[in-house]
């Protein structure tokens, strides 16, 4: 793992050329993540499904030859009961070209309709996995920019300490100052230095967990830049979110197909008791296939139908058809059970959006006003009204309010990518948009 400095530590949030965003560290998971990887052959196996079903349908050709030397002894009694034997060696050949089409068969389609499902089922399964990466690699994004942010306000909230200790001990020394003072600020110090050791360990933490995704260390990173988060409004109803997932969330659409796929195995079932109906054509070519037509060819070609009519199977054919149908019933409950935690999902995501952009105007406004707290009550300091530990309370406000209004930006961005996720947006489009929040190069 790299080591990262308390000087690099710190310049997390400032973002140089080689910065890393979070576009970047998405397309580096997506590169490098073999579970990711692992999902995409996955689902293109389960695709090669449909040329395996197709085949079923096709016509099916054959050819068939053999070549053979023969040693033939035959022996004859006469009338007399004499016997006589004769040796006979030969060679025979045989070849034959034949071709099967099937003209019905209804377990074929039914099978050919189900990898059609499946397909379709993996190629959904496979965007999920897809959007899950993406938002594994978003909070682990945004829990090292949030560790970065509260290790700058730790350390810069300890420098205010440090250089009020040393101005309280000089206002001690002239008589101005009070040891309680002294103590004070430097209990203060001494706690801050201990949070900045513990918000170190935490970053450099949050730092390697998104290394392992990424598989490279991740440069510094961009952070986001409130003025440009969206307004609530910009983001429609939840109705409208409701509709959308419905319709295009992707493990709704994976169960939706699977469910298709069960359907179609329950008419595979069914095909048992149906009968198959082949169109059958050969051609055959012989000589000296026995020892009393030798130097005698023969050639045979033939056209016909082939019909084949289940009669009773042992009550194999209905075991099977209620199996496949309990099996089909079972996956109808997982989708009405999966629309349920999708439409939780969403009222869930798009009222944490609400809650956050509340959140970080509210925080906003109020960073603004104890910021002008701040000058206020140094000017106090300067006219006698006010002391240092006001001053100090006063700048402790301001690194708990920038600490709240970073986290609930991140918490923002987070809900949106988790909403476009159960709504089934398209995920670059998605970290496309969350990454034109961040500051810019």
């Amino acid at each position: 793992m790299r080591a990262f400095g308390r000087a690099g530590l710190l310049l997390l949030a400032a973002l140089p050329a080689a910065a890393t965003d979070l576009l970047t560290a998405y397309h580096e998971a997506l590169a490098h993540d073999t579970l990711y990887l692992s999902a995409a052959a996955a689902a293109a196996a389960d695709k090669k499904e449909v040329p395996k079903a197709v085949a079923g349908l096709l016509p099916a050709l054959g050819f068939t030859g053999s070549a053979s030397r023969n040693d033939t002894e035959s022996s004859v009694k006469d009338a007399r009961g004499a016997e006589t034997t004769s040796r006979l060696y030969y060679y025979s050949e045989s070849y034959a070209l034949s071709l099967r089409q099937p003209l019905y068969r209804k377990q074929s389609w039914a099978q050919f309709r189900g990898a059609q499902a499946l397909a379709s089922r993996a190629d959904e399964s496979f965007k999920q996995e897809a959007q899950a990466r993406g938002l594994r690699v978003a909070v682990a994004y945004f829990d090292a920019l949030l560790s970065g942010t509260q290790l700058q306000m730790l350390s810069a909230k300890k420098r205010t300490f440090e250089r009020t200790l040393e101005m309280t001990q000089k206002a001690l020394q002239t008589g101005a100052g009070t040891v309680i003072d002294v103590y004070d600020v430097q209990a203060r110090r001494d706690l801050a230095a201990a949070s900045e050791i513990e918000a170190e360990n935490i970053l450099q933490n949050a730092l390697m967990a998104l290394q392992a995704l990424m598989s490279s260390p991740p440069g510094a990173l961009a952070t986001i830049d409130v003025t440009r988060l969206p307004s609530i409004e910009a983001n429609g109803r939840v109705e409208d979110w409701l509709l959308r997932a419905e319709a295009f969330n992707p493990s709704l659409a994976a169960l939706r197909s699977e469910l298709d796929a069960a359907v179609q195995e329950v008419e595979k079932a069914k095909s048992g008791h149906y009968p198959a109906l082949d169109l059958m054509l050969s051609h055959r070519r012989s000589s000296n296939e026995l020892d009393y037509s030798l130097n005698r060819g023969v050639r045979t070609s033939l056209v016909g139908l082939q019909l084949s009519v289940p009669i009773f199977s042992g009550g194999f054919v209905y075991a099977a058809r209620t199996q496949a149908a309990l099996r089909a019933e079972r996956v109808r409950l997982r989708l009405e059970a999966g629309r349920s935690e999708v439409g939780l999902s969403v009222r869930r995501e798009f009222g944490g959006m609400r809650q956050n952009a509340a959140k970080v105007a509210a925080y906003g406004r109020a960073l603004a006003s104890i910021e002008q707290a701040l000058l206020g009550t140094e000017k106090g300091v300067v006219a006698g009204t006010r002391t240092t530990i006001d001053v100090l309370n006063a700048q402790d406000q301001v690194f708990r309010t920038k600490t709240e209004l970073a986290h609930a930006s991140f918490q923002f961005a987070l809900s949106y990518l988790k909403l476009q996720e159960a709504a089934g947006g398209r995920d670059e489009a998605a970290m496309k948009t969350v990454n034109s929040w961040l500051l810019a190069n």
